[in-house]
C-alpha cells in the first residue's frame, strides 16, 4: 500500500471540468477536491493513464474566472484521477487559483 503525502490541505471544490490533451476534450467531470499543488476529478479513469500531461479547464466558483492549468495524472481511482499542478508552465493562473483558495473560509 502507498502513502499519498500531501503538501496543503484539500478543500471541497464541486465544479466541472474540462481535461484536454493535445489541443483536444479527452475527458470532462467534476472536481471533487482541490489544493496549492493539486485536485482530484471524478471521470473514467480509464481515459487518461499515470504520467498523462493534459490541462485542466474550469471556471472558479464565483464566475468572475476562468482557469487552465497544466497538470499531470499522479494517479487512477477506481473513480477519477488525481492530478499535480506543473508549477512552471502558467504561473499566473496558479496564482490565481492559489489566491483565490486562500480567500475562502477555513
Amino acid at each position: 500500500m502507498t502513502m499519498e503525502h500531501r503538501f496543503s490541505p484539500r478543500l471541497p471544490f464541486p465544479l466541472h471540468v474540462a481535461l484536454w490533451a493535445r489541443g483536444a476534450v479527452v475527458a470532462q467531470g467534476v472536481c471533487r477536491d482541490v489544493s496549492r499543488d493539486g485536485m482530484y476529478v471524478y471521470v473514467d479513469p480509464a481515459c487518461l493513464h499515470r504520467n498523462a500531461l493534459v490541462e485542466v479547464e474550469f471556471m472558479t466558483p464565483d464566475g468572475q474566472g476562468h482557469l487552465c492549468l497544466p497538470a499531470m495524472v499522479a494517479h487512477c481511482g477506481n473513480d477519477g484521477i488525481g492530478l499535480v499542478f506543473d508549477e512552471l508552465a502558467e504561473p499566473q493562473a496558479l496564482r490565481m487559483l492559489r489566491a483565490y483558495l486562500q480567500s475562502l473560509p477555513s
